[in-house]
């Protein structure tokens, strides 16, 4: 491996004595954040993300080829709303991530997480967040299925025996156990849900046990309900455990026949454990409804815009601070789809219809959001 440093703006290399097209790792070893405008091939990629020997190269490469697969999947979603064959290119390179004996488990669990929808969103002119969910969700099961069987040998392999211990071999462990954990939920198979089930009430350390209901919430499994209440009276008298769990409801999926989220929070800021002046409790919650769910909270039926205003007037009685990050949450509103952005903008005119009764912090959020595109 060489080094070459570009000091001009233009720079030309010719390498000799080689059998194949070099690829390029770039500022291998730098600290500083920067951001690289590069187009490099899935292949490219999928080599860097198999070999490369700068840690952070190879895990920047392996997150840009998921993107690439995802993005590929939501412009599939909004022009023939089907999704695509994926790419073999990904497929294989995942699979060799997980086999690699030579990384670290905790290495592994970041380099196999996929992009979050919000970062998928930021790559989108325009932001369609049930397309985003959808291609996201079946990447997931394309690549759990594919596999299957690597996950869960680490999953077994994966176990910590013994009295929890946080030295970072462990922790990795952990970290590992829980990502191979939901990617086989993602596959569809139903025989996890009772590994992670027996997780959850088993465990001796919260990290398992709040992996373990984060998964169980986000999954379709009919007992999800009974074992979330039955953790929160476990933890009723542990205010930071109530807001981890409050986490959890906010930012878990609605699948069929299940009551929207949205409607969930209504009933949940009602609730004892729950107070409209407590920060923690709000950004435990809504904070990360509204920024953390964006299939839920920008769901067709305007509900979750709806929600957001109620919250916003509220909250803006108690503590103009939080009710100012609050409002910020649809201050993109123009970059949504129109039938979105057009319930945005209805909200957003109704809170400036009540500006003679927000606060300065609040006004300033919505003048700004309906006045100056950011």
């Amino acid at each position: 491996m060489r080094m070459f440093e570009l000091s001009e703006a233009r720079h030309t290399w010719t390498f000799t004595g080689i059998t194949s097209r070099p690829v390029p790792s770039l500022n291998r070893g730098f600290a500083a954040p920067i951001y690289l405008d590069l187009k490099q091939s899935d292949s490219d990629l999928a080599l860097l993300a198999r070999a490369d020997s700068d840690a952070f190269n190879r895990y920047e490469a392996m997150n840009r080829l998921m993107m690439s697969a995802l993005l590929t999947q939501v412009r599939s979603l909004l022009v023939t709303k089907q999704t695509t064959e994926v790419s073999s290119v990904l497929i294989e390179a995942f699979g060799t991530l997980l086999k690699d004996s030579t990384l670290s488990p905790a290495f592994k669990a970041e380099a196999m997480t996929l992009p979050s929808e919000r970062s998928i969103a930021d790559q989108m002119p325009v932001v369609d967040p049930d397309a985003i969910h959808q291609a996201r969700e079946y990447l997931r099961k394309v690549l759990a299925v594919r596999s299957l069987t690597t996950l869960q040998s680490l999953v077994d392999s994966m176990q910590t025996l013994g009295a929890y211990s946080p030295d970072p071999e462990s922790a990795g462990k952990r970290a590992l156990k829980n990502a191979c954990h939901g990617y086989l939920i993602a596959s569809g198979s139903k025989h996890p849900i009772i590994a992670i089930r027996d997780q959850l009430l088993k465990a001796e350390n919260l990290t398992d046990k709040l992996a373990a209901l984060t998964l169980l919430s986000h999954s379709d499994t009919p007992t999800k309900n009974d074992l979330s209440v039955q953790a929160l009276q476990e933890w009723i008298n542990e205010p930071l455990l109530v807001n981890k769990w409050l986490t959890i409801q906010a930012t878990s999926p609605c699948f069929d026949d299940e009551t929207p989220v949205v409607e969930r929070l209504k009933q949940l800021v009602r609730c004892k454990f729950f107070s409209i002046t407590n920060p923690n409790n709000v950004y435990a919650l809504l904070l990360a409804f509204f920024v953390n769910n964006p299939s839920e909270f920008h769901r067709l039926d305007g509900t979750g815009y709806q929600f957001w205003a109620d919250v916003v007037l509220e909250l803006d009685k108690h503590n103009p601070h939080v009710a100012a990050r609050i409002a910020r949450c649809l201050e993109n509103w123009r970059r949504y789809t129109p039938e979105r952005a057009n319930a945005m903008f209805h909200q957003l005119k109704f809170m400036e219809s009540r500006q003679e009764t927000l606060s300065d912090s609040v006004n300033e959020i919505i003048t700004k959001a309906l006045h100056n595109p950011v």
